[in-house]
């Protein structure tokens, strides 16, 4: 059970290729206000990953680029807090 539960915690990613790997929702490294978060419509949309909101070089998408590719319509702060929640 113990290797059950450390495959879905996970250890803390050592590369940045690990990193873009995560799972954005309900981590225990993205968290806001000290909790960690689930926005199910942007799940239901396709974001999964941290490198869901990177754009193909690598940067964060903007909220523009955001809305467009994944067709979600959110509010700015909700969108960069969830950004700011992700570990640099």
């Amino acid at each position: 059970m113990l290797n059950a539960w450390q495959k879905i915690v996970g250890p803390t990613p050592d590369s940045k290729n690990e990193a873009e790997n995560e799972i954005i929702w309900n981590n225990k490294f993205v968290t806001i206000a000290g909790k960690s978060v689930f926005y199910r419509s942007w799940y239901e949309a396709g974001v999964k990953y941290i490198k869901d909101l990177t754009t193909e070089d690598g940067n964060l998408m903007t909220l523009y680029v955001f809305q467009h590719t994944f067709g979600i319509k959110t509010h700015f702060l909700q969108y960069l807090g969830l950004l700011n929640a992700i570990p640099a």
